[in-house]
């Protein structure tokens, strides 16, 4: 479908209520991923549904702005936003051990 079908379709489809509902999914994951990091592997696979879902966003993001929802400036201004949340998830992940630990919390409650 082009740009030009979304922007005819635009009162069909209710996108803001399509990006409100991936909002809640993409905090609750970094919630539960940080309630599991204890277990590295549950830790980095709940970021990873989180990316996904912060992806998913951008997507939605791009549709709202084809169907001239959001204007140009509005959608860089998401867009880089969820590109640095993305980026934060990404070394997050790749340093999960970082996260995973509970050494610094056995010292502090030793002293």
């Amino acid at each position: 479908m082009t740009s030009q079908n979304l922007s005819q379709k635009k009162n069909t489809i209710p996108l803001r209520i399509r990006s409100e509902d991936h909002q809640d999914p993409f905090s609750a994951n970094i919630s539960e991923a940080w309630g599991k990091r204890k277990y590295e592997r549950s830790f980095i696979a709940k970021l990873t549904d989180s990316e996904g879902e912060a992806r998913e966003t951008q997507t939605w993001l791009q549709f709202a702005l084809a169907c001239e929802y959001i204007n140009t400036e509005e959608f860089g201004k998401l867009n880089n936003e969820y590109n640095q949340i993305i980026g934060m998830l990404v070394i997050m992940m790749g340093q999960s051990e970082k996260w995973c630990s509970f050494s610094s919390l056995d010292t502090e409650q030793k002293d």
